[in-house]
């Protein structure tokens, strides 16, 4: 969940949505190591949102918001960056976020697929895929990647 945080990716974003984030991943991690940027942690779940919320509570986030509907609903300011940890299909994200003004997205998915759904997708947009090469003693990261979607 940290590895945006080590590679400088969150710093030209003050608002950031984690979008699906289930359990709190990657947002709690993030917004706990990142305490200066503003976090809306969300996702269309609300039983788990429930859970979302007692954990932010209980650690007192106060960079914390929780939103607990389908990102599609979602009100947030220009320039805001999304994260999200492999919830959605790039096209299907960017279906559901229409013209609303997020300026980057973080994805956490599988190299390849990653690469190939950018191929397919018909919006326009940078894509940079960072695929985990952390060596053979980190196995779980074999096929993994984080991929940045930038607004052109």
């Amino acid at each position: 969940s940290l590895i945006p945080v080590k590679m400088g990716l969150l710093k030209d974003h003050d608002n950031w949505i984690d979008a699906g984030t289930g359990g709190g991943l990657p947002g709690i991690p993030l917004a706990i190591c990142e305490k200066n940027k503003e976090w809306i942690l969300n996702d269309n779940v609300r039983k788990k949102m429930r859970v979302v919320k007692d954990i932010v509570e209980a650690m007192d986030l106060q960079n914390c918001k929780i939103v607990a509907k389908s990102i599609s609903l979602v009100e947030f300011n220009k320039g805001t960056g999304i994260v999200t940890k492999h919830a959605f299909k790039i096209d299907d994200l960017l279906r559901l976020l229409g013209n609303k003004p997020w300026s980057t997205i973080l994805m956490w998915k599988g190299a390849d697929g990653a690469i190939d759904e950018v191929k397919e997708s018909r919006k326009a947009f940078d894509t940079t895929v960072y695929r985990f090469d952390f060596g053979d003693d980190h196995s779980f990261y074999e096929g993994k990647a984080l991929v940045q979607i930038t607004r052109k």
